[in-house]
Formats: structure tokens, C-alpha cells, sequence
């Protein structure tokens, strides 16, 4: 039915679309279909999805911050966290204070 309907677009009458169908005939490619596949898009075969980001729990947070003020302060776990909870977990603030006791200050 395809070819039946390529033919008659093609200028042929009914009778001899069907002539030529029947003896196996085809037409040959139209431009369309000569035209090269599609490009896939640029970066591979599939666009890139964002990789989405775990917001942290109130908890592991507060575990972050902490690790935070050890490590710049270079005081124990207990003296880190005493010094967040007194400056309403600002970490800028808690090594300030953590610092400033250390000098004396």
C-alpha cells in the first residue's frame, strides 16, 4: 500500500500504480529519505542530568560544623561543640572564641 501510494504521487495513474506494484516495481529514494540520520546531541548520546545534592540533616550539619572548628582550631570534639553552642553554631564566630581562649584573649 506504501508503493501503491508512492506511485500515484509520483504521477502514475490508478491502473498503472497497480501494474507496477504487482510486478515488484519500486521507486527509487526521495531526497528525504536519502538525507543523513540525525546528529545525536553534542556531549554523547543522552543530555546530562544534574546530579542532585543530598541536603545534610540537622545532625550531620551540626557533625560538619564541628569537624570544622576541630580542624581549624585544632581542639577535642567536646570544646568545638561547646564553642558552637554558645555562638549559636556559627562556625566563624566558635573558632573566634575558641581562639580567643586559647591566647588568652
Amino acid at each position: 500500500a506504501f508503493e501503491m501510494q508512492r506511485f500515484l504521487r509520483a504521477g502514475y495513474s490508478i491502473e498503472e500504480a497497480e501494474e507496477k506494484f504487482q510486478a515488484g516495481e519500486v521507486l527509487p529514494p526521495t531526497a528525504a529519505s536519502r538525507r543523513p540520520a540525525p546528529r545525536p546531541p553534542a556531549g554523547g548520546l543522552s543530555p546530562m542530568k544534574p546530579k542532585l545534592k543530598r541536603s545534610l540533616s540537622e545532625e550531620e550539619e551540626r557533625s560538619k560544623r564541628i569537624e570544622e572548628v576541630m580542624g581549624f582550631t585544632g581542639v577535642e570534639r567536646e570544646v568545638a561543640e561547646k564553642a558552637l553552642e554558645e555562638n549559636q553554631w556559627i562556625t566563624d564566630l566558635a573558632v573566634n572564641s575558641v581562639l580567643d581562649n586559647l591566647t588568652g584573649d
